[in-house]
């Protein structure tokens, strides 16, 4: 049998193991053993007094493990959110040349943030609004 070094445990300490038997408590009841043997397993190769530290840690991220295995498809990632200076109506737009050779002076500028277009240029032609409003009332 292999011998371990001065200040390691073949098992977790008790402050450890209570840590992690709280932190499975929050995840889904076909996950709990599996993950309880995994973090313990993972505590019983660090010293003593790094332990606590790393079943704190567990601890503090078993909510996103839980919502991560809850989750249908784990492969979908969450749509990250708009930058706050474009809800605000403010924003960056930079010049995208779109690479036509037969017309090189077709170009739109676009927000380096979220990705919106300025609808600008000579086929651009701005509307007042007003048949907008006529077709979301029902055409009055």
């Amino acid at each position: 049998m292999k011998q371990l070094p001065p200040g390691y445990l073949a098992t977790p300490t008790a402050p450890a193991s209570a840590l992690v038997s709280i932190s499975v408590l929050a995840l889904p009841r076909s996950c709990r053993d599996r993950y309880r043997n995994e973090f313990n397993a993972e505590l019983c190769c660090l010293p003593m007094r790094r332990q606590i530290l790393q079943a704190g840690g567990l601890l503090a991220g078993t909510f996103a493990l839980r919502h991560a295995l809850k989750e249908e498809d784990m492969s979908i990632s969450p749509e990250p959110g708009k930058h706050l200076t474009c809800r605000i109506g403010h924003h960056h737009y930079l010049f995208i040349d779109d690479k036509n050779p037969e017309d090189r002076r077709i170009h739109h500028f676009e927000c380096r943030d979220c990705g919106k277009v300025k609808e600008e240029g000579p086929d651009y032609q701005p509307s007042n609004g007003e048949w907008m409003a006529k077709g979301s009332l029902g055409g009055w």
